[in-house]
């Protein structure tokens, strides 16, 4: 299957490294920002000390399973 050549993938992107583990979420590190008034992004949550991964939908089904 085409998704388990994805468990363990490591590579390298601007924001860091990003890691795939064995249920295929990615770990990487993140930043939340808004956009102020001259059009700027301000950080205002940043992933510094380790990667997040499913942060954000916690109970997410895994449709294509």
């Amino acid at each position: 299957m085409l998704l388990d050549a994805f468990v363990g993938l490591e590579f390298a992107c601007p924001q860091g490294k990003v890691k795939v583990d064995e249920k295929n979420y990615t770990w990487l590190y993140s930043r939340i920002a808004q956009i102020d008034e001259h059009g700027e992004f301000q950080t205002i949550v940043e992933s510094e000390e380790q990667p997040w991964s499913k942060l954000l939908f916690p109970d997410h089904e895994e449709p294509w399973k």
